[in-house]
């Protein structure tokens, strides 16, 4: 019962309703501030917190925000300051799977880190993710989903138990929805954009997508791929962009310590 749970609330938080009209992003950040964001994530990643189990090595929890570090020092300008981006390394071998909650707060499981090719793979889908935080696609996603009086009433004033059923109704609705086609394809292409900005080969993420997109069934257990748009489709998208730009660069991390870091998972 908890697996389902994590899993359809992953699917919710990172992704938008394809069949609903939302808010506009203006909208949203007139009503909901970065600082109410950060703190709808943190109150969300706490209720997580409980239905999974977090890596038990601090070393491995630091060396993982330190990748994460990396990228969200090259954000632009724009990205509100109150964001405070944790990165989490979830200890299942299973599911191919990351996440990210409003504000900043980013999970990702070990069976998704084993998965990947290499260090450049590993970094496509923290940008992405990261992407899903500064474009606003959660908060705008609950704010349409819950209605903003109840949103604002939990992050002014909510329970335990008003955020434990918060969570446990995003659940319940979670498992029925689909990812929306515009706010993934704005998180491929400003994850890309971050991703090239870091300094690293956008080719591994991109095959990452072919590769899972083969798999059968593979899409039903990632945030951060989808059937709307296909995972090819998506893949073919970002070559085109990659395809018109010059000077890309090759780099694709240091093989000897991704090989130590995924040693100690």
């Amino acid at each position: 019962m908890k697996k389902w749970l994590f899993m359809a609330v992953g699917v919710l938080v990172v992704v938008s309703l394809g069949s609903c009209s939302f808010l506009s992003e203006s909208a949203t950040s007139l009503l909901i501030s970065p600082a109410e964001e950060v703190e709808l994530g943190e109150n969300l990643a706490a209720e997580v917190e409980k239905e999974v189990t977090l890596h038990p090595s601090e070393e491995v929890q630091a060396e993982f925000q330190a990748m994460g570090d990396a990228l969200v020092a090259h954000l632009s300008e724009d990205v509100p300051s109150e964001y405070t981006f944790e990165f989490h390394v979830v200890q299942d071998d299973t599911q191919i799977n990351a996440f990210a909650a409003p504000g900043g707060q980013i999970f990702f499981y070990t069976g998704l880190l084993l998965t990947a090719a290499n260090e450049a793979a590993v970094m496509g889908v923290l940008a992405h993710e990261i992407a899903h935080v500064t474009e606003r696609h959660g908060a705008k996603q609950m704010a349409s989903q819950l209605g903003l009086d109840a949103l604002l009433q939990l992050v002014l004033g909510g329970t335990e138990s008003q955020w434990a059923t918060l969570l446990g109704d995003l659940g319940k609705t979670g498992v029925l929805l689909s990812y929306g086609r515009e706010d993934e394809t704005e998180a491929d292409r400003e994850g890309l954009t971050l991703l090239l900005k870091a300094g690293y080969n956008p080719e591994p993420f991109i095959g990452f997508f072919e590769l899972l997109g083969e798999e059968d069934g593979a899409s039903e257990f990632l945030s951060f791929l989808s059937t709307h748009p296909a995972p090819g489709e998506r893949a073919r998208e970002l070559r085109k962009h990659v395809d018109a730009l010059q000077d890309v660069p090759v780099y694709e991390g240091d093989p000897a310590s991704f090989d130590a870091f995924l040693s100690k998972l």
